[in-house]
């Protein structure tokens, strides 16, 4: 399955920088989607998963509730691959949220026709 990466990866293997796309086995490329760390290319994740999913021990239950700027990079990055927004290039929190905002402000003003 190929995937995209959203954050750069690094390993006893190498290194994958952010945009990168490989291509992986099912498996593999299923648990970095659902890490939040890729994002699929070419067909849509077979495995679906709530708004977002507190890792276990995470004690931040609430995040669904927290505004975008009140989450941690890690959720908001999660956020986005749930979302299907790009994030590469992003590497502050600021400049996630603002690829955040475009995106869906470019969704919004589809959605109203381009008005």
């Amino acid at each position: 399955m190929r995937v995209k990466f959203l954050q750069l990866q690094a390993g006893p293997k190498g290194c994958v920088q952010p945009g990168t796309v490989v291509d992986l086995p099912r498996a593999e490329a299923e648990a970095r989607i659902r890490a939040g760390v890729a994002a699929p290319v070419d067909e849509a994740p077979a495995v679906r998963r709530p708004a977002f999913q507190a890792p276990e021990g995470d004690g931040d239950r609430g995040a669904v509730d927290k505004p975008l700027a009140a989450r941690t990079n890690e959720q908001i990055r999660a956020y986005a691959g749930e979302h299907g927004i790009e994030l590469a290039g992003a590497t502050t929190k600021a400049d996630m949220l603002s690829a955040i905002e475009r995106h869906e402000q470019a969704a919004d003003d589809q959605d109203d026709g381009g008005d």
